[in-house]
């Protein structure tokens, strides 16, 4: 076996890429999602409904950190903890005016938690950002 030249990284040492960590966010999204009803798909939907969902993704990466997570304490009354519960009630809102079956949706949104609805929106907001490069 050759040995590799100093200072190489070794494959434990090398940070994921980029694919692979969307591919990792993804999966945890289809896992997260799993039980939520239909909605419609990202391709269905009309410009204020994009528009809407670039705007709440927008809200929602202002509120991360340098490495995207979203660390706030939801107990305790600040201005950011409350920007978030305004972005989650927003993603509930553009989810259930999305759903195939709104009364099914409201019916699996009151047991789903925080991360759902942030999954929701950053599942939408890469699709239609997709959708919007292809489109320029």
């Amino acid at each position: 076996m050759p040995t590799p030249p100093a200072g190489a990284k070794k494959p434990q040492d090398r940070k994921p890429s980029k694919a692979a960590l969307e591919r990792d966010q993804i999966a945890e999204e289809d896992r997260l999602l799993a039980d939520m009803p239909e909605l419609f798909g990202p391709h269905e939907l009309r410009i204020r409904e994009r528009n809407k969902i670039m705007s709440i993704m927008m809200r929602l990466e202002a509120l991360a950190s340098d490495d995207g997570s979203i660390d706030i304490d939801t107990t305790k009354d600040t201005p950011e903890t409350r920007a978030l519960l305004d972005v989650i009630a927003d993603a509930d809102d553009f989810a259930e005016s999305i759903a195939h079956d709104r009364d099914e949706y409201i019916e699996w949104a009151r047991g789903a938690e925080y991360v759902q609805f942030t999954s929701i929106i950053t599942r939408y907001a890469r699709a239609v950002g997709e959708s919007n490069s292809s489109s320029n």
